[in-house]
């Protein structure tokens, strides 16, 4: 089971994995880090962190509301630095997410041109041919 992060200002994470909820049911395994205005980037950084420790052993695929706000580059910079893996995508919305979780066991979904040509989302990866 893949395990989805939800990141993003505000509570927008919490916001949108209530929407999912409403559609699908609780989903034990899509989690939020809200960047809220009582957090600093260093907080983000260090939250993050530790979530990705619990999830060592899962496939993990992040989400971000946008391209080169807070959220994205802690993810961003994890990523590059190589202190965790996982699939990182940004310009989140409802519609992707529920797709997403939908079809997490779908293996042609996941491929990189699937998820980059077919919907409305961006993805970033160290390696472009890796996703």
């Amino acid at each position: 089971m893949k395990q989805f992060v939800l990141m993003g200002h505000g509570c927008f994470p919490e916001g949108i994995k209530s929407a999912l909820s409403v559609i699908l049911g609780e989903k034990e395994n899509v989690l939020c880090l809200n960047f809220t205005l009582t957090k600093n980037k260093s907080q983000l950084e260090k939250e993050f962190a530790l979530l990705m420790q619990s999830l060592k052993d899962s496939e993990v695929v992040v989400l971000c509301d946008l391209y080169g706000g807070a959220p994205f580059n802690v993810a961003a910079e994890a990523l590059h630095k190589g202190k965790c893996s996982f699939k990182l995508f940004y310009g989140i919305n409802l519609s992707i997410l529920l797709e997403m979780v939908i079809r997490e066991n779908d293996p042609d979904f996941w491929k990189a041109e699937s998820v980059n040509f077919h919907r409305s989302i961006g993805w970033y990866a160290t390696d472009q041919k890796k996703l």
